[in-house]
């Protein structure tokens, strides 16, 4: 997604950097359509709902591509589960903001004594993610980044997230890998990815660079 607050205009995400790379390109004669479906703090379940409804309209066009970036919400650990995240963001600012400071400032120590949860297991990840390998036949291809690793300073905000990462790219891999079709593409970002410029400030979102790179392993290998 675009996020204009870190330097990352939307005419700079990687997939619209693609999308102008073909379509400028004069000995391509193909026409590009950008559907882009990106959503913020979306896991792994919302997305592929929103491709099962868009399916619904667009239909089987063989000739498309399908791109798809999924899992760092879902594999990210919490001190406490995603039902009372929801009923604490009700509360009203003055009950919300010493909750919200609590949390952050004990966030490493609740995860140390195992107060952890994700926003999704790691079985119902599997399962969506080998349910929407199943459409992936559907694509004349299909490509797949894993989930990036994190800055150190963010796994030691939040012990765990690393193993937690490595944990669900070997479940993108074992669901990739269960349907066995060669039009699908895996791009392992996990270990691409090492360097802090490729990430923003947070520890985990795309900086401008990071999408400049992402655009450039998506393109050399759909020439």
């Amino acid at each position: 997604m675009p996020r204009s607050f870190i330097g990352v205009p939307f005419d700079q995400t990687y997939s619209e950097l693609i999308s102008e790379k073909i379509g400028s390109n004069e000995k391509n004669s193909a026409s590009v359509y950008l559907y882009n479906r990106s959503q913020g703090g979306a896991d792994i379940n919302q997305l592929y709902q929103t491709f099962l409804m868009d399916s619904t309209y667009f239909g089987k066009r063989p000739e498309d591509i399908l791109i798809i970036q999924s899992g760092i919400v879902d594999c990210a650990p919490h001190p406490i589960p995603f039902w009372l995240k929801k009923q604490i963001a009700k509360l009203p600012g003055i009950l919300l903001r010493p909750v919200v400071k609590f949390l952050h400032k004990n966030r490493p120590v609740m995860l140390k004594m195992g107060l952890s949860w994700k926003r999704t297991s790691k079985r119902k990840f599997f399962s969506v993610y080998k349910k929407w390998m199943k459409h992936a036949s559907d694509f004349r291809r299909v490509y797949i980044f894993n989930i990036m690793s994190i800055r150190d300073e963010l796994d030691a905000h939040s012990p765990g997230f690393k193993k937690s990462i490595r944990e669900y790219n070997r479940l993108i891999y074992d669901a990739v890998n269960s349907v066995q079709l060669p039009n699908i593409c895996l791009i392992d970002v996990f270990n691409i990815v090492n360097e802090r410029k490729y990430l923003s400030e947070d520890g985990y979102h795309l900086s401008l660079e990071g999408h400049r790179l992402f655009s450039k392993l998506l393109l050399k290998r759909l020439k």
